[in-house]
C-alpha cells in the first residue's frame, strides 16, 4: 500500500477543523475507531467490508461523527459496491456531510447517490437542504445501471468547486468523471451512509477504505504495471496512475531499440502508446525500459525494466478452431462438477485472440472474453456461476461466460464464431452420438475422437471413456483416425426471393468448390447464375443468385456439377439436382397421407409418408402432423412437419420420421432425401389417428388405422407400414389399407407404395380389377378391387362375395351411400379372418335408391396362391 500523506493546508485559516473519518473496517468491526451509530444492527463486517445486513423493504443508515468549520480543501474517498441493478426503490447513499447524525430526516449537507429509476444510473452528487435536494455534479449515465464497485474520490476546493473522480475497476487509478459548483454548506457533524432496498436487495450494499479529512499529497513516483505489444511496431503501457513524459523515454532490447512515438491516451492518462521503427518478431520475449517518468505531483521513476512478449496474432479460418468436448447432461458425473461445458481447442499453427467470438444455439450466445489461444490450447467455457466449481476441482484452462447457452441433452446446434460471425466450427448432437444407451442418460461429455479430422462431422464423436465423465480442458479420453468417405448431396433448395435460391447440402462443402457460379446450372432459361457464396450461420447452405427471377407456376431444375465437393473432399454422387419453384397454398385433396408405420421394431422409429397428388408446389413449412383421440377424434399433439422451408413438388413423396438414418437404413428408398426428420406425435401401436393439417389448423387428411387393418396371416406386424392403395378412394376407407409386401421390405418410405392400384373408376357398372388375385402379402395383385359406376348419386350399396357353392363368404360393403364412382377392396380373407380357399368367387352387388330404382350386379373373380 502507498503511504497518505496530509498535507494540512495552513492557507485554511486558524478557526478551521482538521478533523478525519478513516475506516477500512479491517479491525472487523465498525463500533469503534470510529464509532458508527444509526441502524448498526441491520449492518455487519463481512470478509473487511461494511455490508448491510437486513430483510424486508426499508431504509438503513449509519452515520459517524466528523465535526467541521468548512469544508473547503477537503477530500472524499469510498469504495461502493452494490450487486444488482439500481432503481428508484434501491440505491445508496453516501453523506459527504450532514447537520444532524440521522440521515433519515430533514438535513442539510451533500450526498453522493449511486442509483435512480430507469436504466442511466449515474453516479451523482445532491446538495439536501430539508428534505429538498438538487444535482451539483453528474457523472457518465448507465456507468451504475447494473451490478458495480466502483472507487470514488471527492475533492473541494476553496472556491466551492466539487471535483468527482472514479475507477470502475474497484482500483485507484482515477480518473475526473464530472465536476459541479455548490457553496450552500459549509459546517457539519458527520459522515455516514444510507441504504434504500427491496427484500431481494437487502444484502447487497458494500462499503470499504473510508477517508475523510484533508487533501491527500502523493510523493510515490509512478509504478510500471503491464506491457502489451499491440502489433510489430506497437507497445502499450499502463502505469499505476497519471504520467508526465516530458522527460520520459522508453526502449526494447534486441535491437528494437528506442521508441520513435510517445504518445498519452486521451481518455485513460495512465495509459501510453509507444510506436518502433523496428519490428518485434512473434513468439519472442523482450526487455522494456523506461526512464524518468513523472507524474502529476512531481514524482519521478528514474529507471524501470518491465518483461513481455509478443505474439501477432491470425485471422482464424474454417478448421483452426475446434469444438472438441461437450457435456449436455452432467447429472451424475462421476468426478466433475455438474455443470454443462464447451470445450475448444487451437488445433492450428497460429496465435488467436479470442475477443468477440461466440459460442451460440441459436437462442443464447455466450461472447468470449480477451484470451491468447496459443497452438495446442484448449479451453473450456461455461457459465459464470459454475466457473469457481471447476476451478476449484482443478480443471484447467477454464473460462466463465456471463451468458451461456443451455446445452440441450437430447440435442442441439452449437457453432463457434468469430466476431465477424464467421463460422469457426460447428456440431449438430443428438444423444445417439454417445453410442451407449447408458452413458448417453447423463453424466458422460460428448467427445471429439480424432483432432486432426477438421471438417465437422457426427460420425467423429463418442461418450468420453476417462472415468470422470469427461477430461475438459485437456486432451481427450479418446484418440482415433477418423474417415469420412460419405459423398454429399443436394438434399433440397428453398427461395430467399425471386432471385436468390438457397441450396441445402447433406454436410458442409468444401469454399473452394461450392462458391464458383459455374458449377451450378438452372433450366427453363436460368442458367449460370450470377453469383454462388455460402451463407452466414450455416455452412451447409450455399445462396445462388440468378441472372433473372423464378417465375410462379414453373418448375426449375437445379443441377450442381460432379466436380463439387465436402469439406473432406468427397466429390458429389448421383444425389446432385433438385427442384425449385414458388409454392402454393396447399388445401384439402392436394395433399394426402399415403403410408403409415405406426409398430416399429424394438429401438426403431415410426414414419408418416405424405404424397403431392395436386399439380401444386407445396411448402412443407406450411403443414402440421399431429395426432388425435381415437375414441373422440379430438386433435392431442401438434407439430410442424417442418421448421422451415421445404418444398414438396406435383407427384412427391416425403417420408416423415423421428429417425431419418434408421429408416434409410432399414428400408428400401429411391432417393434418401425423401426421408427427412420431423418430430412426430406419439402413435400407439394398437389404435391411432394420423391427422395432416394446413398451417392454419384446417385439415387436409385424416387416418384412424387399427392394428386389425394388417394381412392378418402376418405373425408379427412390428416394422411393417400400412399402404393405401388408391389416392382416389378416402382415407377413411380401411379397405383402402393394406400391408405393404414382403418383397418391398415391408415398407416403402419415399416411393410408391408396393400395394399402389392406378383403377379410380369402372369403365363400366361394376368392373373387378385384377380377376385373379394372390393374396400373399408379395406385392403382386395381392388385393381385389371393385369399382362401381352409376348414372346418379344416392345409391344405398351392399356388396357380398360368394363362393361356387353359394355359401357366404365376406360382405365388404353394407348399405353404404355410393357416388357416382365408389370402389371398395377385398383382401381375400373371409368375415372371420381366415384365409378364403383358391378357387373362383362371384361379386354380388345390390345398389337401392330412394326413388325406387335397384340394381343387382354379379361378376366373378379368382383367388389364386402362387406356387
Amino acid at each position: 500500500m502507498r503511504k497518505l500523506i496530509l498535507l494540512v493546508c495552513l492557507f485554511m485559516g486558524s478557526q478551521k477543523s482538521f478533523a478525519q473519518v478513516i475506516d477500512d473496517f479491517s479491525d472487523g468491526d465498525f463500533t469503534a475507531n470510529p464509532t458508527w451509530s444509526g441502524d448498526t444492527s441491520q449492518f455487519a463486517i463481512n470478509s473487511g467490508k461494511l455490508q448491510l445486513n437486513s430483510s424486508g423493504v426499508d431504509s438503513s443508515y449509519l452515520s459517524t461523527s466528523w465535526a467541521v468549520n468548512t469544508i473547503n480543501g477537503m477530500e472524499w474517498d469510498v469504495l461502493v459496491r452494490q450487486s444488482f441493478a439500481p432503481s428508484s426503490q434501491n440505491y445508496g447513499r453516501v453523506y459527504l456531510l450532514s447537520d444532524q447524525q440521522n440521515l433519515e430526516g430533514s438535513l442539510h449537507g451533500y450526498f453522493l447517490q449511486f442509483g435512480e429509476s430507469g436504466s442511466t444510473d449515474a453516479l451523482e452528487l445532491f446538495v439536501q437542504d430539508g428534505y429538498s435536494i438538487t444535482s451539483v455534479a453528474r457523472g457518465t449515465s448507465g456507468l451504475i445501471a447494473a451490478s458495480f464497485e466502483v472507487s470514488v474520490k471527492v475533492y473541494r476546493d476553496s472556491s466551492g468547486n466539487w471535483n468527482i473522480f472514479s475507477d470502475y475497476t474497484g482500483g485507484k487509478n482515477y480518473q475526473l468523471e464530472a465536476s459541479g459548483n455548490n457553496t450552500q454548506f459549509q459546517q457539519g457533524i458527520c459522515f455516514g451512509i444510507k441504504c434504500v432496498y427491496t427484500s431481494g436487495n437487502a444484502t447487497k450494499f458494500y462499503f470499504d477504505d473510508f477517508y475523510v479529512g484533508p487533501l491527500i499529497l502523493d510523493t510515490i513516483p509512478p509504478s510500471l504495471v503491464q506491457v502489451n505489444a499491440i502489433n510489430a511496431n506497437a507497445v502499450d503501457l499502463i502505469f499505476d496512475e497519471a504520467v508526465d513524459l516530458s522527460q520520459g523515454t522508453f526502449s526494447v532490447d534486441q535491437g528494437i531499440g528506442n521508441a520513435n512515438q510517445m504518445v498519452q491516451d486521451p481518455v485513460d492518462s495512465s495509459l501510453i502508446h509507444l510506436s518502433f521503427t523496428n519490428s518485434l518478431i512473434s513468439g519472442n520475449q523482450y526487455l522494456l525500459t523506461a526512464t524518468s517518468i513523472g507524474d502529476g505531483a512531481g514524482n519521478i521513476l528514474s529507471t524501470t525494466s518491465f518483461s513481455f512478449r509478443y505474439l501477432a496474432f491470425s485471422m482464424p479460418l474454417s478448421g483452426d478452431l475446434l469444438i472438441t468436448e461437450l457435456m449436455p447432461d452432467p447429472s451424475g458425473a462421476a468426478g466433475l462438477p455438474e455443470a454443462e461445458y464447451v470445450e475448444i481447442f487451437n488445433s492450428g499453427n497460429s496465435y488467436f485472440n479470442t475477443e468477440g467470438w461466440q459460442i451460440t444455439d441459436g437462442s443464447t450466445t455466450g461472447i468470449l472474453p480477451s484470451d491468447t489461444l496459443a497452438p495446442g490450447d484448449f479451453r473450456v467455457y461455461l457459465s459464470s456461476a459454475n466457473a469457481a466449481l471447476f476451478t476449484s476441482a482443478l480443471i484447467p484452462n477454464v473460462r466463465g461466460l456471463s451468458s451461456f447457452p443451455g446445452l440441450n441433452n437430447d440435442g442441439d446446434h452449437i457453432r463457434l464464431l468469430d466476431q465477424n460471425n464467421f463460422v469457426l466450427d460447428e456440431i449438430t448432437y443428438t444423444t445417439s452420438l454417445y453410442q451407449d444407451e447408458i452413458k448417453a442418460g447423463g453424466g458422460w461429455s460428448l467427445e471429439r475422437m480424432d483432432l486432426q479430422f477438421k471438417c465437422s462431422d457426427p460420425l467423429n464423436w463418442k461418450a468420453s471413456n476417462d472415468v470422470r465423465g469427461g477430461s475438459p480442458g485437456t486432451t481427450n479420453s479418446l484418440s482415433t483416425t477418423f474417415i469420412d468417405s460419405v459423398v454429399p448431396m443436394l438434399e433440397f433448395c428453398t427461395l430467399e426471393d425471386s432471385i436468390h435460391v438457397l441450396l441445402h447440402f447433406s454436410e458442409t462443402p468444401d469454399v473452394s468448390t461450392a462458391s464458383i457460379a459455374t458449377n451450378y446450372r438452372i433450366t427453363n432459361g436460368i442458367g449460370v447464375p450470377k453469383l454462388a457464396e455460402t451463407i452466414e450461420g450455416n455452412s451447409t447452405i450455399i445462396r445462388l443468385t440468378l441472372n433473372s427471377p423464378i417465375v410462379a407456376g414453373t418448375v426449375y431444375e437445379i443441377s450442381v456439377d460432379e466436380t463439387f465437393q465436402d469439406c473432406p473432399g468427397n466429390k458429389i454422387g448421383a444425389w446432385r439436382t433438385a427442384k425449385i419453384g414458388r409454392a402454393d397454398v396447399p388445401s384439402a385433396g392436394n395433399i394426402i397421407l399415403n403410408e403409415i408405420l405406426f409398430n416399429a421394431v424394438p429401438d426403431g422409429y415410426d414414419f408418416v409418408e405424405i404424397w403431392n397428388i395436386s399439380d401444386k408446389i407445396i411448402d412443407v413449412n406450411d403443414l402440421k402432423i399431429a395426432n388425435a383421440d381415437p375414441f373422440n377424434g379430438v386433435l392431442e399433439t401438434i407439430y410442424p412437419v417442418y421448421e422451415e422451408s421445404r418444398l414438396i413438388f406435383p407427384g412427391e413423396y416425403l417420408a416423415l420420421t423421428d429417425g431419418p438414418n434408421f429408416i434409410r437404413n432399414t428400408y428400401h428408398s429411391n432417393d434418401p432425401r425423401t426421408i427427412f426428420f420431423c418430430n412426430l406425435p406419439s402413435y400407439t401401436d394398437e389404435e391411432g389417428v394420423v391427422v395432416l393439417l394446413d398451417k392454419s389448423l384446417k385439415e387436409l387428411d385424416r387416418f384412424h388405422y387399427k392394428q386389425g387393418f394388417h394381412f392378418p396371416l402376418l405373425n408379427d406386424v412390428e416394422g411393417i407400414s400400412l399402404e393405401r392403395i388408391s389416392p382416389f378412394r378416402i382415407s377413411s376407407d380401411s379397405t383402402n389399407w393394406h400391408s405393404a409386401a414382403e418383397t418391398a421390405g415391408f415398407a416403402t418410405p419415399g416411393m410408391q407404395n408396393s400395394q399402389y392400384q392406378e383403377g379410380s373408376e369402372a369403365e363400366e357398372n361394376l368392373r373387378v380389377d385384377p380377376e385373379l388375385f394372390s393374396p400373399d402379402n408379395d406385392g403382386e395383385k395381392d388385393i381385389l378391387n371393385l369399382y362401381l359406376k352409376v348414372t346418379k348419386p344416392g345409391f344405398y350399396t351392399s356388396i357380398s362375395i360368394f363362393d361356387r357353392s353359394g355359401k357366404l363368404v365376406c360382405r365388404p360393403a353394407i348399405n353404404e351411400l355410393a357416388g357416382i364412382t365408389s370402389a371398395w377392396s377385398w383382401d381375400g380373407f373371409t368375415e372371420e379372418k381366415e384365409a378364403a380357399p383358391v378357387g373362383i368367387y362371384i361379386i354380388y352387388v345390390e345398389m337401392i335408391h330412394p326413388d325406387g330404382e335397384v340394381i343387382h350386379l354379379r361378376k366373378p373373380c379368382v383367388l389364386a396362391h402362387r406356387l
